[in-house]
């Protein structure tokens, strides 16, 4: 799971030396006091960017969702070599969206789906059911549910690893003073609804650069926070399932 973090860091780290740039160009007085304006100071220039920006951190935090789901149960499956063993949840969870995700590859309709075939599916499927030793996730089942990812449908998503998120993360000093508030997490909110604007072509009311490093900012924070409540949630798996091996 640590690689899936530093890969998003490294990620955010990128958009925020491109907006640091944007801000320098910006303010460059190089650029300034021209009648019409340069393009780099145009209404068009910073209204590309805008798109750009909002497009480019949805994406690094819907890539993030998926991807750490995926390590969580990775990391899962390498260290419990008993599918009986795993938590109900998981395992119910497992049943209804590997045949949910058999359909969706049926279907041929989804180019996130076209490097599985539905017959490994099923056998891994049968593989955790049967024999329940060295068993492997269909972990694309896991995500099938994501897209348009507002706070509540992050929750969703973990909440089939049996971790009910939104309580674990309003629980933390860093959100603990808001804790009741149903805007705690507008920020991650308002960075999908912009996408979509984007997407439908209408989004004229744009976003200053500096609230759009704000999203950003808020979003490393909130992303850092659900990578210690998975690694919690795993480590605890996986110590609760070596107990249990000592005990036998």
């Amino acid at each position: 799971m640590e690689h899936i973090l530093s890969s998003f860091k490294a990620n955010t780290d990128e958009i925020k030396k491109h907006i640091a740039h944007l801000e320098e160009e910006r303010n460059n007085p190089d650029y300034q006091d021209y009648d019409p304006p340069l393009y780099v100071t145009s209404f068009a220039k910073r209204k590309f960017d805008y798109r750009s920006l909002i497009i480019s951190i949805y994406g690094i935090l819907e890539n993030y969702i998926e991807e750490l789901i995926k390590a969580y149960l990775e990391e899962l499956e390498s260290e419990i070599n008993d599918y009986k063993q795993v938590k109900k949840k998981i395992q119910d969870t497992h049943f209804a969206n590997s045949i949910t995700l058999v359909s969706r590859i049926i279907e041929n309709k989804h180019l996130k789906y076209n490097r599985l075939n539905k017959d490994d599916v099923l056998l891994n499927l049968n593989n955790c059911i049967q024999s329940g030793n060295l068993f492997q996730f269909n972990k694309e089942a896991f995500t099938i549910l994501s897209g348009n990812l507002k706070h509540i449908k992050i929750c969703n998503l973990i909440n089939e690893l049996d971790i009910n998120l939104d309580a674990s993360l309003r629980k933390l000093d860093i959100y603990k003073e808001s804790a009741n508030s149903e805007n705690i997490f507008n920020p991650i909110d308002e960075l999908v609804e912009r996408r979509n604007e984007i997407a439908h072509n209408n989004n004229d009311n744009i976003l200053a650069i500096s609230r759009v490093l704000k999203i950003l900012e808020f979003m490393e924070t909130y992303c850092n926070e659900i990578y210690n409540i998975l690694k919690t949630d795993l480590d605890e798996q996986i110590l609760i399932f070596r107990k249990k091996k000592q005990q036998k």
